[in-house]
């Protein structure tokens, strides 16, 4: 089973709905110990103008963090890598917000695109 799904030539395939558009999603993988974090989002709508999109990092306790700002790929695909984030913040939820061309960076002012919580 593990080679299967490991093996380079493996094909990997994902099933939708059919005549349905893709649903925008996103994965974070996030060390607590050292704030690392590597968020990567796909089939996310494009921009409107003046528009970018703001991953927040939203903790178990006090004000949400900035962890960076993306424009998606022609496909909807994005990636952040290692944002600067302090070491130690206990994320509850995760959340991809819709702002003005220069970010938000204190607080979201967007409502959220994708939201996603910690496990």
């Amino acid at each position: 089973v593990v080679a299967t799904l490991v093996a380079p030539e493996s094909q990997q395939v994902t099933l939708v709905a059919a005549k349905t558009s893709p649903q925008p999603h996103g994965k974070a993988f996030y060390r607590r110990a050292t704030g690392s974090l590597i968020f990567l989002a796909s089939n996310l709508p494009p921009l409107p103008p003046e528009k970018i999109y703001e991953l927040w990092l939203i903790p178990t306790s006090g004000s949400p963090v900035a962890a960076g700002l993306f424009r998606p790929d022609t496909h909807g695909g994005a990636a952040v890598v290692n944002p600067p984030l302090s070491s130690g913040l206990e994320a509850k939820t995760f959340a991809v917000t819709l702002e003005p061309a220069t970010g938000s960076h204190e607080a979201p002012r967007g409502q959220p695109v994708i939201v996603g919580a910690g496990e």
